[in-house]
């Protein structure tokens, strides 16, 4: 596939998660997705297969509703993709991150992206309330 069609399909992932569009992953996301971006947090969106990818990133959403992702450059070559961005909530910048797309069959097959988790979750979410009768 061309290096600007790939480039167009990662455009599209980031319209379908802005608009929490997860019944659409299917038009950009391959049935063997593979998401390597994980770490030990409870953030980490690691994930394998479509409908795990839809789990994770409703996670994060419930988390987080006002989450997005802003493309600010995108470059390709081969079957790759990189994505350089900003993830946002409620429109404030929370962290940079990186992004690296791999293509098969013309769908996103395996990604990693380099972040800040802690950082951008401290930023987003809010602390959970103490209860008074502890």
């Amino acid at each position: 596939m061309p290096v600007e069609e790939n480039k167009a399909v990662a455009r599209r992932w980031n319209e379908i998660l802005n608009g929490k569009k997860f019944e659409a992953f299917d038009q950009v996301l391959h049935p063997d997705y593979v998401n390597h971006s994980g770490s030990d947090s409870s953030w980490a969106i690691t994930s394998q297969g479509l409908e795990q990818a839809k789990h994770r990133f409703a996670e994060v959403f419930q988390r987080a509703p006002g989450w997005q992702v802003v493309i600010e450059d995108l470059i390709g070559e081969g079957d790759r993709v990189v994505v350089r961005g900003t993830f946002t909530n409620e429109g404030k910048p929370t962290a940079n991150f990186i992004g690296f797309y791999r293509f098969s069959d013309g769908k996103i097959v395996e990604n990693w992206w380099a972040y800040d988790a802690m950082g951008m979750m401290q930023q987003i979410t809010k602390p959970p309330e103490s209860d008074p009768g502890q």
